[in-house]
Formats: structure tokens, sequence, C-alpha cells
């Protein structure tokens, strides 16, 4: 397992909009596309992983798929890892 570095931050910012529901799928592409036409990592559960082509985003799209239902800080560290390796211009998530 790698250790955290409490010395590396991490900065979420709060979102203007959260959008969720029927039909939000459809509208990611759109979203991503106003904001990026490089690369967007996706990070979703397994699940998910079949809806990402109904997105349509823009790019090169990456996914990292392996989210728990109880993520932990193991999960966490691989999924910073996944994206320090990408290095995506866009996260949706």
């Amino acid at each position: 397992m790698t250790a955290i570095d409490p010395d590396r931050t991490i900065v979420l910012e709060r979102p203007p909009q959260l959008h969720f529901g029927t039909g939000t799928v459809a509208r990611v592409g759109a979203f991503a596309a106003a904001r990026s036409d490089g690369r967007t990592l996706v990070i979703a559960a397994p699940v998910i992983r079949d809806r990402v082509a109904d997105m349509a985003m823009p790019g090169d799209v990456a996914i990292f798929d392996q989210v728990e239902s109880e993520p932990g800080l193991a999960m966490l560290a691989t999924a910073r890892a996944f994206a320090e390796d990408y290095r995506p211009e866009l996260i949706v998530g």
C-alpha cells in the first residue's frame, strides 16, 4: 500500500452546478467539450464503464473504474497515481 503524503495537498473546488438524473449521461459530452478538447479522465464505478461511450466526449478519454462502494486511502492512492500518469485536462466523476 502506498502511503499518502500529508504534505501534498489535494484541492477540491465545489462545482457551481451538479447535474444528475434522467438524460444526464447524454449531456456530459457537451459539458466536457466546453471545458476541454484534450485529455479527459472519467472516474466511475465499474458498472458505468459501458456508459462512457454514450457520453460522446471529445479528445482522448481514459477511464478509472476501480472505484469501490466504500473507498479508502488505498483506492484514493491508486486513483491519484492513475491521474498523475495520465495527466488529464478535465476529470469527470
